[in-house]
């Protein structure tokens, strides 16, 4: 649809794409530059927060694709640089997350300034069915396409948890899964690994740790500015660095093909956040690990079961000194079924 118009009509924005980050949003612009390059007189634009409102406004108005936040986007609305008349497809990508109260009366906004003919995609890993039901206000009779809705586990990765002490103090909870940690590091095979926590306080605090010991680490959190997060996902994915540290700001979205293992310090707060954090791995049809440390003598047993049990999934159980090699595991369980998981003897219930 967009090639045909480039020839047809004067250049003008024709599809509208939103990402809950500005992460996702660069990184989207970015695959569609490599997948339209070559073709004339094209042109997407990456609407983020964090640089000016007026910088390429002129790039802008001559291209057919745009793709942004929703903030940025109300914003280039309102001060009239986006023209929505034109607007021809609208998509939300990471729709669960967009969906959620802080984005929606942005969205609300943006809606109802475009075209009511136009045509709508929206696109998750995870969608419950009262977000099916929500998408209702925006979509007339929309078609409904699910893959494994009952059961989603990730192809190519497979989920671990690894039971440590654990303490009833939050605090003393996470320094107890530090040394693990790094025994973990230190003994699977892996080409880069992302290490997701629930606090940026702590994401700092363990990279700190981690750089003294000489570990090749690099870290983001959501109070760095926009250019030094951009810089800091770049230079991770140019593989400078081996180990990511973060929050759920990269948990969605963020593609990185080398990466191959997924350590989760902090159990993720629900299922739909642990499935985009350990998805990080095994992109583009290759294998991944991921492993989920659980404080015996905490809250996270509970907690983590009723994550996994919400959509029937399953872990292997790991224990420290690993006496596997759980790459050499996997090939091992995938030699007669290349296309599934490794099947898992435990339950869903920790103890």
């Amino acid at each position: 649809m967009i090639r045909q118009d480039i020839h047809n009509e004067v250049p003008c924005p024709k599809v509208l794409i939103l990402a809950p980050t500005r992460e996702i949003a660069v990184q989207i612009g970015d695959l569609i530059n490599v997948l339209t390059m070559g073709w004339e007189n094209f042109s997407c634009y990456k609407a983020i927060g964090g640089t000016k409102v007026s910088d390429d406004v002129e790039q802008l108005y001559h291209s057919q694709i745009v793709v942004g936040t929703p903030g940025r986007i109300v914003c280039l609305l309102e001060m009239n640089f986006l023209k929505p008349q034109s607007i021809r497809l609208f998509v939300l990508d990471e729709c669960d997350k967009l969906m959620e109260e802080n984005f929606k009366i942005q969205i609300d906004k943006i809606y109802n300034r475009l075209p009511a003919n136009k045509q709508m995609i929206v696109t998750s890993a995870t969608m419950s069915t009262e977000m099916t039901e929500y998408l209702t206000k925006y979509m007339r009779d929309p078609a409904l396409i699910r893959m494994n809705a009952d059961k989603p586990s990730l192809i190519g990765v497979a989920q671990y948890t690894l039971m440590v002490d654990g303490h009833c103090l939050d605090y003393m909870n996470f320094e107890s899964k530090i040394d693990p940690l790094l025994e973990l590091l230190d003994t699977i095979q892996f080409n880069q690994c992302f290490v997701f926590l629930n606090y940026q306080t702590r994401v700092k605090y363990l990279y700190e740790r981690l750089n003294s010991k000489g570990l090749s680490v690099i870290h983001i959190t959501g109070d760095m500015s926009q250019k030094e997060r951009l810089k800091t996902i770049e230079m991770f994915r140019s593989q400078r660095f081996k180990i990511f540290i973060s929050t759920d700001l990269t948990s969605r979205g963020i593609d990185i093909e080398s990466v191959n293992l997924v350590i989760n310090i902090d159990v993720p707060n629900d299922c739909e956040t642990y499935l985009h954090r350990i998805g990080r791995a095994g992109r583009y049809g290759s294998s991944g690990l991921a492993i989920t440390m659980v404080g015996r003598d905490s809250n996270e047993c509970d907690k983590f079961s009723t994550t996994l049990s919400q959509y029937n999934l399953e872990t292997k159980r790991l224990h420290l000194p690993l006496t596997v090699d759980l790459w050499e595991n996997f090939r091992r369980e995938n030699s007669h079924s290349p296309n599934e998981l490794p099947s898992s003897s435990s339950t869903t219930t920790l103890k």
